[in-house]
């Protein structure tokens, strides 16, 4: 049987991580499709890393490289997030000053 291949697992996940940042906005499916390979890609590598600590030292340049993309990835998901609520919170504030 073959052991995880650490490398090959970060290796995909920075190709979906690149292939969303290069999605426009109006592409939704193909932008949750890239959302889904992401989570898929990244849960795959954290078992990989820990059946095979060995091959994840071997990687550890695409490992940090990988990583701070993952990080910018999950900021700028939680910016638009954060964003999408407040706007909504101010719209809601709006409505009610304006019909009250």
């Amino acid at each position: 049987m073959l052991g995880p291949d650490v490398a090959q697992s970060l290796e995909s996940l920075e190709y979906w991580l690149e292939r969303h940042g290069r999605l426009p906005v109006y592409r939704r499916r193909a932008r949750g499709e890239a959302r889904r390979m992401i989570a898929y890609w990244q849960a795959k590598a954290a078992s990989d890393v820990r059946r095979d600590p060995l091959a994840a030292l071997t990687a550890a340049g695409s490992a940090v490289r990988v990583g701070r993309r993952t990080a910018g990835y999950h900021v700028q998901r939680a910016t638009s997030r954060l964003a999408a609520s407040g706007f909504t919170v101010m719209a809601v504030c709006l409505a009610i000053a304006v019909f009250h």
